[in-house]
């Protein structure tokens, strides 16, 4: 039993780390409580009771009844809206803070390169092969080494504060985790993002001008109506179907643009996860080199620091993929498939008011 007690002990930091530790599902769970998807979701509850309550009304006119009916429908896309671009904002943190650790060990890499840089310069100097002015020099070298890592400790803290803003709670950027690769779904192709924009508030929006339109010409008739007021009605009607066939051709190329930028951004992290993979076998030759009295120890350094810029590199290319898909589905409402936390239904759960079907209530116009 004693044994056992002391094993648990001993593995207690083990524990400890694993419970800090913080994913970017977790980041990202964090999405519908940010203040825009609240306010969408209080504003769906309260135009979804309104509803209800023009449903029961048996002096609600017709157009009363599709008024409600749309502004629930609106809430719902737009209540969608703000949750995806709260995963947009939410990524760009995370990934910042991410990247920023990354820029900081890559400072402290740089530090240990020019301090060793420096050491042989006085060597050289004290053995006669090098100059004062060599060791003057390398002295820069390292005073800009030693504020290039304050620089990069600093967007360290901004980086995880902000990110701690967005999430809500204090974080340790040693326990973030990487991005797993369940995150980097395939790009949707262009006819899938368009096929979904009629999920966009926008699109949405500017076929409810058109059906009030619409609706509002039907229910003139000129035995109770002006000419001058059907005619309005009816010039009413063509200027929303223009700007429904505008809405519709911009979302559409706003569609395949988002798209070529999400291709662009994995060819871009194939390219630099192809350099990476080169300067860590450089860095792997210099460390047999070294092993073989080759090259001297600093040779071995300058290849880490070289991997290191390589892997922040490819680390942006990989941050800038996700980011890219994100700003994809926010802009088009098109399904990415993936990690659940991507599914704003799967995440949010049911929501009231679903859409009812217009029944053409009989008040008097």
């Amino acid at each position: 039993m004693r044994r056992t007690i002391l094993a648990l002990v001993a593995a207690l930091p083990l524990l400890l780390s694993a419970a800090q530790a913080y994913g970017f599902q977790d980041a990202l769970q964090a999405a519908q409580t940010r203040p825009d998807a609240v306010t969408k979701r209080l504003e769906l509850l309260n135009d979804s009771n309104e509803l209800v309550r023009v449903q029961g009304d048996p002096l609600a006119l017709k157009m009363d009844l599709v008024k409600a009916q749309q502004a629930v429908a609106l809430d719902r896309a737009q209540l969608e809206k703000a949750y995806d671009d709260a995963l947009v904002q939410i990524a760009q943190a995370y990934t910042g803070v991410l990247e920023a650790r990354t820029q900081v060990a890559l400072a402290g890499q740089g530090v240990t390169v020019a301090q060793a840089s420096l050491d042989i310069a006085k060597i050289r100097k004290a053995n006669g092969s090098g100059t004062d002015l060599d060791v003057q020099d390398a002295q820069v070298s390292l005073d800009n080494a030693l504020k290039n890592q304050q620089t990069a400790q600093k967007g360290l803290a901004v980086a995880l504060a902000n990110l701690e803003g967005l999430v809500g709670q204090k974080l340790d950027a040693a326990q973030l985790e990487p991005i797993p690769d369940a995150f980097l779904v395939h790009v949707p192709s262009a006819d899938d993002a368009i096929a979904a924009l009629p999920r966009t508030p926008q699109w949405l929006q500017a076929r409810q001008g058109l059906e009030l339109a619409r609706l509002g010409v039907s229910l003139l008739d000129p035995s109770y109506a002006s000419a001058s007021q059907i005619e309005s009605a009816k010039t009413q009607l063509q200027t929303s179907e223009k700007l429904v066939a505008e809405a519709q051709r911009g979302l559409e190329i706003q569609a395949r643009n988002l798209v070529v930028q999400a291709q662009s951004a994995a060819e871009g992290l194939r390219i630099e996860q192809d350099s990476l993979a080169n300067a860590e076998q450089r860095l792997s030759f210099a460390q047999d080199r070294l092993k073989s009295g080759l090259i001297p120890q600093v040779q071995v350094q300058q290849a880490e620091l070289s991997r290191l810029q390589a892997a922040l590199t490819a680390q942006q290319a990989r941050d800038g993929y996700v980011v890219a898909l994100l700003q994809l589905q926010a802009g088009t409402q098109v399904q990415l498939g993936g990690p659940s936390v991507y599914d704003f239904a799967a995440t949010v759960g049911p929501l009231p008011g679903a859409p009812a079907t217009p029944t053409g209530n009989g008040g008097t116009p």
